[in-house]
């Protein structure tokens, strides 16, 4: 994420490449990519904001995998 930044991406852009775009590249954006209804809920929740500085994306505090937090180390 960050070589994207790098090579000129604004921050918001990083992040649809990694979401939106990542699950219209595999064809499966009808089931992920966004957050809406009746989608699939795999989330990763920040401290900070990644549109500020994508380097907070290397700090993970939660994760929701298929709708269930998940019990992880750093």
């Amino acid at each position: 994420m960050e070589l994207l930044r790098d090579s000129g991406l604004s921050n918001m852009e990083v992040i649809v490449a990694a979401t939106l775009e990542n699950a219209r590249f595999f064809r499966i954006e009808k089931r992920l990519g966004t957050i809406e209804k009746a989608k699939i809920a795999d989330l990763i929740l920040l401290r900070e904001n990644p549109l500020e500085d994508i380097k907070v994306m290397r700090s993970v505090e939660k994760v929701v995998l298929n709708g269930i937090f998940q019990d992880f180390e750093e």
